[in-house]
């Protein structure tokens, strides 16, 4: 199974109101207001995050799927832009 598939299969929004769309090496994945997060498959089992921290200033994390569910659930409930730590394993 690939590290974006299985991303997908860990990854629990539990009520946010997001769009999930998988691309052939990518998920970008919306938030009402305007958010993205876009996930890329990044080799050796691992994923790439990149959302946005700052205006126009990108963010990317390269880590496990696990690790990016985590880091996905926690930029997608912030309610302003800034940088999110990297959640422990």
């Amino acid at each position: 199974m690939s590290p974006l598939s299985r991303l997908l299969e860990e990854l629990d929004l539990g009520g946010l109101r997001c769009a999930v769309t998988r691309r052939n090496d990518s998920v970008v994945i919306d938030r009402d207001d305007g958010m993205q997060v876009v996930v890329r498959d990044a080799g050796s089992e691992l994923v790439e995050v990149a959302y946005e921290q700052a205006l126009h200033d990108t963010a990317c994390e390269t880590c496990s799927p696990a690790i990016a569910a985590a880091l996905l659930r926690a930029v997608l409930s912030r309610r302003q832009l800034e940088r999110v730590p990297l959640p422990k394993a």
